[in-house]
C-alpha cells in the first residue's frame, strides 16, 4: 500500500493503482476490513488524481462508513477531506464545507495539526472556487505558516500554488510568479513531477497574461513534459490561450474542446479552469472559439462551479 501511494507521488498512479488494489485484495482474504479500508483511502486520493472523481468518491464514502465502523477517526477524517476534494470539482462547495467541517472537528479532537492544516488548504481551494479571492487567500497564508512550522514541503508548496492562482487571477503578476517559483523550487526538490508541471504551467500563464515574448517558450517547455497523471485540461487551456494570442483560431477551438473533453464534458472541472475560463471570455477569439466559451461558462453556471460575479480580470 505505501508502495502504491509512493509511486503516485513520483508520477506513476498506474503502478501506484496497481499496488494499493494488490494490497486491498490482499487484506480482503485475511479479513482485515480496517487496513482494507486505510487502503481504500489511499485508492481514492490516487483516483481523484487521476481525474476519476466518480470511482474515488464511491471508494471513499465506502472507506468511510468502514473507518467508522472502526472508530477510526483519522482515517474517517481523511476520507472526508478527500470527498471535500471530489465535491469542489463539481463546484459543490457548500458540501465540500459541510465535509470539511466535520474532517476538521474529527482532526481537533485527536489534535493532529497537520490534518487541521489541511483541511484549511481545501477550504481555501473551496473559497477560490466560489471566486472569494480575499478569504482564500486568508486561508492560504494561515495553513502555509502551519505547514511550514510542521516542516510539511508538499502542503507548503500546495500552499504556494494556490496563492500563485489567486495573485494571477487578481491581475498580480509580481506576486503571482514569486509564489509560483517558490512552489516550483518545492516540487523540485520533492521530484513531484505533477506539482512541477501544474506550477509551470502558472508560469505560461503568467508570461500569456502579460503579453510576454516568451509564453511561446514556456508553453513549449510544458509539452515537452509527459506524465500518466497530469493537470490535462489546465495544459489543453493554457496552449488553448497561447493559440489565441498566435491568432491560430482553429487551433484554439480544438484545445478548447480538448480541454471540456478531459472529464467527459461533465461539470467535472481543474481548480483553475472556471478562472481561465471567465478570463478567456474577455478577450478577443475569432472563429469557432468564442461560443465555446460561452457555452462552457452557462454550463459551470448551471452546475453552480462558478458565479456570475467572478472578478477575474481581463488583459
Amino acid at each position: 500500500m505505501l508502495c502504491g501511494h509512493i509511486a503516485s507521488d513520483l508520477g506513476a498512479p498506474g503502478d501506484g493503482r496497481r499496488l494499493v488494489t494488490q494490497a486491498i485484495d490482499a487484506f480482503s482474504r485475511l479479513g482485515d476490513s480496517k487496513a482494507r479500508a486505510q487502503a481504500q483511502v489511499v485508492l481514492g486520493e490516487i483516483d481523484y488524481l487521476l481525474g476519476d472523481h466518480d470511482r474515488a468518491r464511491d471508494t471513499l464514502l465506502d472507506a468511510s462508513a468502514k473507518l467508522s465502523e472502526h472508530s477510526d477517526a483519522l482515517g474517517a477524517a481523511q476520507c472526508h477531506l478527500l470527498l471535500a476534494l471530489t465535491f469542489t470539482a463539481v463546484g459543490d462547495t457548500a458540501r465540500a464545507r459541510e465535509l470539511l467541517g466535520e474532517a476538521r472537528v474529527k482532526f481537533d479532537r485527536i489534535g493532529y495539526r497537520l490534518g487541521i492544516a489541511q483541511c484549511d488548504v481545501v477550504l481555501g481551494h473551496a473559497d477560490y472556487r466560489a471566486f472569494d479571492m480575499e478569504r482564500a487567500c486568508a486561508r492560504a497564508l494561515d495553513a502555509r505558516a502551519t505547514l511550514r512550522e510542521l516542516q510539511n514541503p508538499r502542503g507548503e508548496a500546495g500552499c504556494e500554488r494556490l496563492l500563485a492562482l489567486i495573485a494571477l487571477d487578481t491581475n498580480d503578476f509580481a506576486a503571482a510568479s514569486a509564489h509560483a517559483h517558490v512552489a516550483l523550487k518545492i516540487y523540485e526538490r520533492l521530484k513531484d513531477p505533477w506539482g512541477e508541471l501544474e506550477t509551470k504551467l502558472i508560469l505560461a500563464q503568467i508570461a500569456l497574461a502579460k503579453g510576454d515574448d516568451g509564453g511561446a517558450k514556456l508553453v513549449a517547455e510544458c509539452d515537452a513534459i509527459q506524465l500518466d497523471e497530469e493537470p490535462k485540461q489546465h495544459r489543453h487551456l493554457t496552449r488553448a490561450w497561447l493559440a489565441q494570442r498566435e491568432a491560430r483560431w482553429s487551433d484554439a477551438a480544438l484545445e478548447l474542446d480538448r480541454a471540456r473533453a478531459v472529464y467527459g464534458d461533465r461539470g467535472v472541472c481543474g481548480d483553475h479552469t472556471p478562472h481561465l475560463l471567465q478570463r478567456f471570455s474577455g478577450l478577443v477569439w475569432l472563429g469557432p472559439a468564442m461560443p465555446k466559451i460561452d457555452a462552457w461558462l452557462a454550463a459551470l453556471g448551471r452546475s453552480g462551479a462558478m458565479r456570475a460575479e467572478a472578478g477575474v480580470g481581463a488583459v
